[in-house]
């Protein structure tokens, strides 16, 4: 393409780990496969060496002058809201992000140099009023959550006050203090009107739909662009060799649960856990596996459970998936996970609710059966039902790798810089 010879791309993420991270590096590596000229930030290294073109702020910490101001002076408001949001947010919810950041982004070299910026998730990373006030390159905003747009949750959970301004958030405590929600949404809405050549993409309709009726985005264009993901290592697998991997009995029925939190709610790792004992009456041999660290106290229970553990490499993740016969995502809420891709790229149907973006993709007999109703005895049901089909795995690899073959996203991410540099 004539409009991106040359170009530079820059992609901020705070992280390099976590699901937003992970789709963040595939866009990357896809766009370098196309001989892009792109370069990835993130906060830290923790995968140091594995990155291409992969570089790193560095932690901060308060100057000499930053201390002593607040020694005479106290905490500044940024400070409070931080110290708040920590001290309210009940424990049941995702994190809460408030919209100052540990860096000005701005001044790095690799973002000076850049052609094109590219948001992803930039939650504690770069901070809102500062970029937005001085950014005169075009942006292109991946969002990977509703942070971008919300007074601080990740997701709402049903709460529809991001729609004109959030205010007592209710994933915070009650509290006479600081309207912490308030005050963010104010912030980001007075620095996202000073945004210039901005366009918003999303990985999912849902999201992209939540965006619209957002009282800060409603007036961008956007657009969805799928994730991509290696369909090299994501592809049917030979499923005795997986289970053998695993220790898993070859001639069971297993389903798999895959969360990094286990004991994420919004995951719906509790009602999973409640519909499981009713697919167990149904399938006695069930072997249920998990993947994911913390909240494995709440599988001990589960009779025949295997706890895989946490699993970083993609190989062994494409393994597990394997290794199944039925992959359960009863997410409440969610964008695209990346979790649903991998698993029908490895050909293994999905079983999950009708919400967000999973219900874009999944499609009934065909690569899997969505749960109607948000709640367990829905959710068992179409658990035990997927049991009794005979899926077409090969079929569904097929179908799934060409949705999400990368270089698909790459172009169409590199026709987006093509149409905002010429314009």
């Amino acid at each position: 393409c004539r409009k991106t010879a040359g170009m530079k791309v820059v992609h901020l993420n705070t992280f390099d780990c976590g699901g937003a991270a992970l789709s963040c590096i595939r866009l990357h590596q896809a766009l370098l496969a196309e001989d892009v000229d792109s370069s990835l930030l993130t906060f830290d290294i923790t995968v140091k060496g594995k990155i291409p073109k992969h570089e790193a702020t560095g932690a901060t910490k308060p100057t000499i002058p930053q201390r002593a101001i607040r020694k005479f002076f106290g905490p500044r408001l940024s400070e409070i809201k931080e110290e708040l949001a920590v001290k309210l947010k009940y424990p049941w919810f995702d994190v809460f992000s408030n919209p100052e950041g540990f860096f000005e982004v701005l001044k790095h070299p690799t973002v000076r140099a850049a052609d094109i910026i590219h948001l992803h998730w930039v939650a504690r990373f770069m901070d809102y009023a500062k970029f937005f006030k001085r950014c005169r390159k075009p942006i292109v905003w991946t969002l990977h959550d509703m942070n971008a747009f919300t007074g601080g949750c990740h997701y709402s959970m049903g709460c529809e006050k991001y729609t004109s301004e959030c205010f007592k958030c209710p994933q915070l405590k009650p509290s006479n203090e600081i309207d912490v929600a308030k005050v963010n949404f104010r912030i980001k809405k007075a620095a996202l009107e000073r945004a210039r050549k901005i366009h918003i993409v999303a990985p999912s309709q849902w999201l992209a739909d939540c965006a619209g009726r957002s009282a800060m985005f409603k007036n961008f264009n956007r657009q969805v662009i799928r994730y991509g993901l290696d369909v090299g290592v994501f592809r049917d697998h030979d499923r005795d060799s997986a289970r053998a991997l695993f220790n898993i009995p070859r001639n069971v029925p297993v389903l798999l649960f895959v969360s990094d939190y286990l004991d994420n709610d919004r995951k719906g790792i509790r009602v999973f856990l409640t519909a499981i004992k009713a697919v167990l009456d149904a399938h006695p041999d069930l072997v249920c596996c998990f993947v994911g660290h913390r909240g494995a106290e709440l599988i001990d229970k589960i009779p025949r459970s295997m706890h895989l553990g946490r699993i970083d490499e993609p190989s062994m993740m494409a393994m597990a998936f394997a290794a199944a016969d039925v992959f359960a995502l009863p997410s409440l809420e969610d964008n695209l996970p990346n979790t649903m891709l991998e698993s029908l790229c490895c050909g293994t149907p999905v079983v999950g609710f009708n919400s967000g973006g999973a219900a874009e993709i999944i499609r009934d007999g065909a690569n899997g059966l969505i749960a109607e109703e948000k709640n367990a005895d829905w959710l068992a049901g179409a658990i035990a039902e997927a049991f009794e089909w005979n899926w077409d795995r090969a079929r569904i690899s097929r179908t799934a790798r060409e949705m999400f073959e990368p270089s698909r996203q790459a172009k169409a991410y590199m026709e987006l810089y093509g149409k905002l540099l010429a314009s």
